[in-house]
């Protein structure tokens, strides 16, 4: 039987959704060296801040990746 969803897990992704949208089309131009200053490096590193944010808190990626239409392992080499 699959296991059901808490709603709070659900509130929980919501919310980091709603804040990790804004920074989302930006953070995907970032290329290159990861210490550099650009708009798009640090949406990238504030991207990454509420990814790990969020998985501490006991969010699951996976859920958050199907919310952001992101795939999974982008999100998780940002946690890893």
């Amino acid at each position: 039987m699959p296991k059901a969803k808490s709603k709070t897990t659900d509130e929980l992704t919501l919310r980091y959704a709603k804040k990790i949208e804004p920074h989302l089309e930006l953070a995907k131009r970032a290329y290159g060296l990861r210490n550099q200053d650009t708009p798009a490096h640090r949406a990238s590193n504030k991207y990454t801040q509420l990814v790990k944010e969020y998985y501490d808190k006991g969010g699951s990626l996976v859920a958050l990746a199907e919310e952001l239409g992101v795939a999974y392992s982008g999100l998780r080499r940002r946690i890893f």
